[in-house]
């Protein structure tokens, strides 16, 4: 009987040798899995890592908050708007793609159908009686209006041609036939100019009658303001700001506006604004 008690002691010893051997290779091996998991999830940051570096040019660089679910007309929401329009030249501007030539040959034909909207008379292919001098294109996109054109001397603004100029392979710095291109925001401007151009611009800033101000006190005496606007009762997604055709008319005069060359609206009735509005004011 004894005998029995202490084979069973020793079975009972080896049970529980092989048990503790069996924890300890258990635990082992859930060192070696945990250590090969966080392997694992350093490998796959670094791989995320590398492909976020890789889609960088396809990603908007402007460090704004998403675009806003409600577009607002105040001036807090106009970040929104910036990214709206750099992505709307980088991924949606049906022409991105053709070549320099063709962009700067179509926009020149934009030019001459502003021109003749503010009702000049085309002397030549590049040439329009009056039009002529100093230009500023105010908010003038990536590429403006104007580098195939003669006789003037054009400023190109946009408060985004670095990012442009850095993304968009149609857009540049500096002087690029008769335009100059910059980003320097409008109210640091200190030169005058014979004509400032806002075409397509005043419904896309901040704040349209500080946008306006700024760019009536930069024409020199007699200088004519050069304006082609939507205007809607509502804000959309990248034209936030509100105003009627009547209220654009007497923030104009009560800027300086002295005689109106041009002063014609436009119903609008595919749904994106209200009115049209065409003005050629003399300051």
């Amino acid at each position: 009987m004894a005998a029995l008690l202490q084979r069973l002691d020793r079975m009972g010893q080896e049970s529980s040798d092989l048990s503790a051997k069996l924890q300890a290779q258990l635990q082992s091996h859930a060192d070696a899995i945990d250590a090969l998991r966080d392997e694992l999830n350093r490998k796959v940051a670094g791989v995320l890592e590398r492909v976020d570096a890789a889609l960088l040019p396809t990603q908007s660089p402007i460090d704004s908050p998403a675009p806003v679910t409600h577009p607002t007309a105040n001036p807090d929401g106009w970040d929104s708007s910036q990214r709206y329009e750099l992505v709307f030249w980088r991924d949606h501007w049906p022409y991105r793609h053709f070549p320099l030539q063709e962009l700067q040959t179509m926009r020149h034909g934009d030019a001459v159908w502003f021109l003749k909207q503010m009702e000049f008379v085309q002397s030549s292919e590049k040439r329009f009686e009056g039009f002529e001098g100093s230009v500023l294109e105010a908010g003038s996109g990536p590429i403006g209006f104007f580098e195939l054109m003669e006789n003037v001397d054009v400023t190109a603004q946009d408060t985004l041609m670095e990012l442009y100029a850095e993304h968009l392979p149609y857009s540049t710095l500096g002087k690029r036939g008769a335009a100059t291109y910059t980003g320097t925001p409008v109210p640091q401007f200190e030169d005058r100019y014979r004509f400032v151009v806002c075409s397509n611009v005043l419904d896309h800033t901040a704040d349209w009658i500080e946008f306006l101000r700024d760019c009536c006190v930069l024409l020199e005496p007699g200088g004519e303001l050069l304006l082609i606007t939507d205007s809607r009762g509502a804000p959309m997604e990248g034209h936030t700001q509100v105003f009627s055709p009547q209220q654009l008319r007497m923030v104009l005069r009560i800027l300086g506006a002295q005689t109106f060359l041009v002063d014609r609206t436009e119903p609008v009735t595919d749904g994106h604004c209200d009115f049209r509005n065409y003005v050629r004011a003399v300051f």
